[in-house]
């Protein structure tokens, strides 16, 4: 196809960058068009103001606002016997205009900044120097006349582009025209124009071509009408009038087919917009594309869409023929499940027990055996007394076998405090808390609003959870404070830990609400424990904090008895 070969050649690059830039469908094409159809000339081709001036080369300018400075002072020194010492500077107001007007922004600060100079160092007195003799008089002038002829050189500026501009308006709107024609060809679109007054259409060479009408033939709107298909004239004709009777509103878009002298059916996509005077449309104009390569597209797409929905029913009936086998899955799944729950149930009263069992341990056998030690290193210090640093080093065994014997009365205490099984959780969990406070640093508070009755197994998981909570407070949270409280009602027991920390982030809090993991097995141990004794976990995170609360169901007195005798045996 031929394009415009008059085309200004700034007007084809802005078509290039147009037209190598990716189309991803012809209803996009028809916004783009119809926006440049209705867009002023200025929009489309860029008309930056350019004179005669921009084509002069820098060095002629600058050298034009040197003269113009150096002929302004040269002038004032003519003048002087009439303009005296109190105006020194008139005439560089003059050169700096000039060079504003002629020369372009660059070269007239240079013209005003050789008028400042020479005014100052030719008419400020004293003369000849760049001394000032009265500077509360001289500088504030001098700062005053950079002022406005920087506001001089601004307007001279604007009203210098403005000029040009209108100059070039005439030929931007020839341009703007070309480079419509150039880029509706490129592509494959018609454009049309409707005088709505004298029902005066005119149609573009390809507009013609797509609708398979001569070009010689003269246009009008029942010409139009003609080559649309009958079953959519009427459709077409109404909606243009409603359209234009609704006062335009959104873009005009319709899709129609038309029928070519050979019979051919071709579907057309028209885009455009009227323009309103008092109300009522004056003219119209727009695009039209070929667009039956994406309708039997669409048809390809209904007909797969159609063959997709046969294969989805035939595949819901093989689904529901399997429904059965998947829900036998289900149950064997749930039993799995339920399995795993006392499996892990069982580990955690193994684990328990263990504890129980080292922490004996540590305390009848290790334990013993450090006090031996101890024993025997006071009798070698009497034995060694006389030897020469002897004594220094038995001192040293014996202050290292205290720190052990106590590293290990510790470490015995946190894995099965005794007083957990002697006076119950309350005074457990007070000694822990101050033995963590005074090991960590961390200010705690403890509150026993009230102390249920509560079986051994209960005591040892609300201990746990203490003790983890605090545990992941110390390593992770960098919370400076802690609260622990401890509630009942009737029903239920309620033990709440929070901290004033990080928290924990929302993704692996969301996590963990969702499968009971995701943050560390801390809190996948507490939420197991309390779920095995029919209570439940909460874990809140807000940003300034994470508060972790165990709910448990108090236990009935008779049950309560047995299980905690059930429970004594072991540590027997």
């Amino acid at each position: 196809m031929e394009t415009s070969p008059n085309l200004p050649e700034d007007s084809r690059s802005t078509v290039r960058g147009i037209l190598w830039r990716p189309v991803r469908s012809k209803r996009e094409t028809c916004k783009q068009f119809s926006f440049l159809l209705t867009s002023p000339p200025e929009v489309i081709v860029d008309s930056s103001a350019s004179s005669g001036l921009e084509n002069k080369p820098i060095a002629t300018r600058y050298a034009t606002a040197v003269l113009a400075g150096l002929a302004g002072l040269l002038l004032r020194q003519i003048l002087s016997p009439w303009l005296g010492a109190s105006n020194p500077y008139h005439v560089a107001w003059a050169a700096v205009a000039f060079s504003a007007w002629y020369c372009g922004v660059g070269p007239s600060f240079v013209a005003m900044l050789i008028s400042a100079l020479g005014v100052w160092y030719w008419f400020l007195p004293p003369y000849r120097s760049f001394a000032l003799q009265d500077p509360k008089n001289q500088l504030p002038g001098l700062i005053g006349f950079l002022v406005l002829a920087g506001f001089i050189v601004a307007v001279g500026e604007s009203a210098r582009r403005s000029k040009s501009e209108l100059q070039q308006e005439a030929a931007d709107r020839v341009r703007t025209e070309e480079t419509l024609h150039f880029i509706a060809d490129r592509a494959q679109a018609g454009l049309w124009h409707w005088e709505l007054v004298t029902d005066r259409l005119e149609w573009s060479p390809l507009c013609k071509q797509l609708f398979g009408i001569p070009q010689n033939e003269t246009m009008s709107y029942a010409r139009f009408l003609a080559a649309v298909h009958p079953d959519d004239r009427e459709a077409t004709d109404l909606a243009n009038r409603i359209y234009l009777e609704g006062g335009g509103g959104p873009d005009y878009d319709q899709e129609y087919r038309v029928v070519w002298p050979d019979g051919t059916v071709r579907w057309i996509h028209a885009r455009g917009s009227a323009t309103f005077e008092n109300g009522r449309p004056v003219r119209m104009a727009g695009i039209v594309l070929d667009v039956t390569g994406r309708r039997q597209t669409e048809e390809a797409l209904r007909v797969a869409h159609d063959e997709l929905e046969q294969k989805v029913a035939e595949r819901t009936q093989a689904l529901a023929a399997s429904l059965g086998t998947l829900e036998s899955e289900v149950q064997l799944r749930r039993k799995t499940e339920q399995v795993l729950r006392e499996l892990s149930a069982r580990s955690l009263r193994l684990q328990d027990e263990e504890r129980r069992r080292i922490a004996r341990d540590l305390h009848d056998s290790t334990g013993q055996t450090l006090v031996a030690i101890k024993l025997m290193l006071d009798s070698l210090s009497r034995l060694v007394a006389g030897i020469s640093r002897a004594p220094d080093q038995v001192r040293e065994l014996e202050a290292l076998a205290d720190q052990a014997l106590q590293e290990i009365r510790v470490t015995s205490h946190l894995l099965h405090p005794p007083l957990l099984d002697e006076v119950g959780f309350s005074s457990a969990a007070q000694w822990y808390v101050d033995g963590f406070a005074k090991r960590s640093g961390i200010k705690t508070n403890l509150e026993l609003a009230a102390t249920p009755s509560l079986t051994k197994d209960e005591e040892l998981v609300f201990f746990r959870i203490l003790q983890e909570g605090l545990t992941n407070t110390l390593r992770h949270s960098g919370s400076p404070a802690v609260d622990i409280r401890l509630s009942a009602d009737s029903e239920y027991a309620i033990l709440s830990i929070k901290d004033y920390g990080k928290g924990i982030p929302d993704e692996k809090l969301k996590t963990f609400r969702e499968i009971g993991a995701g943050v560390g097995v801390g809190l996948g141990g507490m939420k197991q424990r309390v779920r095995n004794l029919g209570g439940h976990l909460t874990v809140n995170s807000d940003g300034v904090g994470t508060c972790v609360t165990a709910t448990l169901p108090l236990a009935k007195p008779a049950q309560s008895t047995g299980e905690s005798d059930q429970d004594a045996s072991p540590a027997a």
